[in-house]
């Protein structure tokens, strides 16, 4: 699979699997792009850039631990 920015392949470091960032906007009624879908698949390099940009921007980003996620399915 290729990043849809750069057109590198999204590889993790080892360069075994693919491992990539998903932008997703699902657009409904009302807006310019109604009833829409628009996806894109970001390696690592280009996701920082984005998130940076995005931050520049004064948004952020909200990060979740997959770690945490799964240890709470395993709480009784």
């Amino acid at each position: 699979m290729k990043c849809d920015v750069c057109g590198k392949p999204c590889l993790d470091p080892m360069g075994l699997a693919n491992e990539y960032a998903t932008l997703h906007a699902s657009w409904g009624c009302g807006s310019s792009k109604d009833f829409e879908d628009h996806e894109c698949r970001i390696c690592e390099p280009c996701y920082d850039k984005i998130k940076e940009l995005i931050e520049k921007l004064g948004g952020k980003i909200r990060v979740m631990d997959a770690r945490d996620a799964l240890s709470n399915c395993f709480e009784s």
